[in-house]
């Protein structure tokens, strides 16, 4: 999630806001991983996945059923912290 988040960074997760909103960054569980990642939800159900370091990592696209099988939203990240 460069340029906003570094690897080692802290962040605070709201577990109580779930809910997708366009263009909100949370912290997920992507089948085994942990993730910091802006969510973006289709009107059939799925999702995409984006980082904000697109050069390097593209949309990942999930479809309705992928997302049931795959995708745990953990809570949206409301702050952050960086060590210098």
């Amino acid at each position: 999630m460069e340029p906003r988040l570094q690897d080692g960074d802290v962040v605070g997760i709201n577990t109580n806001d779930t809910r997708i909103r366009e263009g909100k960054t949370y912290a997920i569980r992507h089948g085994n991983l942990l993730r910091v990642k802006v969510l973006i939800e289709h009107p059939d159900g799925g999702v995409t996945i984006r980082s904000l370091n697109k050069d390097e990592y593209g949309d990942e696209h999930l479809s309705y059923q992928q997302r049931k099988e795959q995708l745990v939203v953990l809570g949206r990240v409301f702050w952050s912290s960086s060590t210098w």
